[in-house]
């Protein structure tokens, strides 16, 4: 058994909602880490199987471990943010309930804001796994790595997996940014940090996430997409200036979330954009990465060549180039 400390180095934040096939691997994940200063808050959502009891075994082994229980539902973000509340760690990581930790993610989190000051939030690359298959299925999920690719891929995609976050607590605290109620409520609070912190993600999977049947993103998937067209909607305007309706905001969340459903009426609107997105950037932010123009060129040429064949693909690149070379 590990001493309870005062001071724990890094506050793990996992939020509990019937997970009891699951909960049980992910707290042996945490107390398996290389880096024994932690503490391990765990915040029941109201549960109604036997998570909470299973929680409780553990704790009686593990002083390390502490149980919060809402005494109403109150959803993933109400319920990260009572975690954040009670973190008292220099530092602050996440795990959902259903996921694992890899023995040395502390470790090499730590050792990477070591070795990279300024930077505030550190995610990782993710092994996606089938429950039903079993680890041995797993497949790596590939991220931005750098703060300035990060800065301008999140406004296309998700750039950070919940799970593999750690962040300095002091460096959150300052911005008074806490989660918001939606469905991408991890989406929501990296875009409202985008312009506050300094993002980057290890090149290397330090979390296994698991796929199971009863997860809000494989059952609300439509519901999903609407939201982070919203977050994107808004994070173009606030930072770039660039306003879109509702219907144009969920045709771009679709390019990347659901291409399969677009319409090759959809690509002007798509192409207009990206090349609005270059010249917006380029005014606005502090610094524009030279390899910004090839991944605008790749989306939009991924879906074109969908709908064209080769020759007029060829053709487009040098129109889409030279497009970006006037702006």
């Amino acid at each position: 058994m590990k001493p309870a400390s005062a001071n724990p180095l890094v506050s793990v934040i996992m939020p509990l909602y019937n997970a009891e096939r699951f909960v049980g691997e992910s707290i042996d994940s945490v107390l398996a880490q290389s880096v024994p200063a932690f503490e391990l808050i765990v915040i029941d959502d109201c549960s109604t199987d036997a998570s909470v009891q299973i929680v409780e075994e553990f704790m009686a082994r593990d002083p390390r471990i502490t149980l919060l229980r809402n005494e109403r539902n109150l959803g993933a973000a109400r319920t990260r943010n009572r975690g954040l509340d009670a973190a008292r760690g220099q530092f602050i990581a996440f795990l959902d309930a259903d996921d694992i930790c890899l023995p040395e993610r502390f470790e090499k989190q730590l050792a990477f804001f070591d070795a990279n000051p300024r930077v505030d939030i550190c995610g990782s690359f993710y092994a996606i796994f089938d429950n039903d298959r079993g680890r041995e299925s797993a497949r790596c999920c590939e991220l931005p790595t750098s703060p300035d690719e990060i800065r301008y891929k999140i406004f296309f995609i998700d750039p950070l997996g919940m799970s593999t976050v750690m962040l300095r607590s002091e460096a959150l605290r300052r911005t008074g940014i806490r989660f918001r109620e939606c469905l991408s409520e991890d989406y929501q609070l990296w875009a409202d940090l985008s312009d506050r912190l300094v993002m980057a993600n290890i090149p290397e999977c330090l979390i296994h996430y698991r796929r199971w049947e009863n997860q809000t993103s494989s059952r609300k998937l439509e519901a999903l997409i609407d939201c982070a067209a919203g977050i994107q909607r808004d994070l173009l305007d606030r930072r770039l200036g660039i306003r879109l309706t509702d219907d144009q905001a969920r045709i771009f969340a679709r390019f990347t979330y659901r291409p399969e459903t677009l319409q090759r009426s959809d690509l002007p609107f798509f192409r207009q954009l990206s090349i609005r997105f270059y010249r917006a950037y380029r005014q606005r932010e502090p610094h524009t990465p030279s390899h910004l123009k090839r991944f605008l060129l790749g989306q939009y040429l991924a879906h074109f060549r969908r709908f064209h064949p080769s020759w007029r693909t060829r053709i487009e690149k040098r129109l889409f180039r030279l497009a970006l070379l006037i702006g």
